[in-house]
């Protein structure tokens, strides 16, 4: 299924835009380099594990050989750029929430309360990203709103453990030297890849098994 390109390139506009707009109010919230230092954390994180879902065939993003396609401007990998971005443009104001409605929760909890809020707005943005054919399922799994249920339980995964990692690196506190935060971040979302790698991917292939045949 080929996207309509008119929902494709609006979608990834829209992206961008508000990419701008949460980091101006990041800027305003926390200061430019925390923000950033959150910005760059999640685009490693989510780059590294959508480009490993493709290539393993859980998901394709339609068009797809990167530079050969006009349906989407920016590709990183087989990732469209806008896709980490929008990913990015979820969590951080679900971040910016949880300081301000649960300033005083533990880091679990705070991690916790923000992947349920980042999935439950998954709840309508996957159903209406995959009827607009912005990126397809190829997997067998067990559907709800025609997305794979594995999917609704990596986007609680993947926004609790980033906003445990971004909080223990940093605290809640702006620094002066970006350089080494960022650094320190990456370095200790590069281990949960691996691990969330090693024990996510067998249950996605127990979950396609049981699909396939039922």
């Amino acid at each position: 299924m080929i996207p309509n390109v008119s929902a494709s390139v609006g979608s990834e506009l829209v992206a961008y835009g508000l990419l701008t707009v949460y980091i101006h109010s990041g800027r305003m919230r926390y200061g430019l380099l925390t923000t950033l230092i959150f910005l760059v954390g999640s685009l490693y994180w989510t780059l590294v594990l959508e480009n490993v879902g493709v290539l393993m065939s859980f998901f394709s993003y339609t068009g797809a050989i990167p530079g050969s396609s006009p349906i989407y401007l920016v590709w990183v990998g087989l990732t469209p750029l806008w896709v980490p971005v929008g990913w990015f443009d979820v969590t951080f104001p679900t971040y910016m929430l949880l300081g301000e409605a649960v300033p005083r929760a533990g880091l679990w909890a705070k991690a916790a309360a923000g992947g349920l809020v980042a999935t439950g707005l998954d709840l309508v943005i996957d159903p209406g990203a995959t009827a607009s054919g912005l990126w397809r399922w190829t997997h067998p799994s067990v559907y709800f709103l025609g997305v794979p249920i594995t999917n609704y339980v990596a986007w609680f995964l993947l926004v609790a453990l980033y906003i445990a990692a971004f909080e223990s690196v940093t605290k809640g506190k702006v620094f002066k030297r970006g350089r080494q935060t960022a650094f320190r971040l990456i370095k200790r979302l590069a281990v949960l890849q691996a691990v969330y790698v090693a024990v996510y991917v067998p249950i996605l292939y127990t979950v396609a098994r049981i699909a396939a045949l039922g």
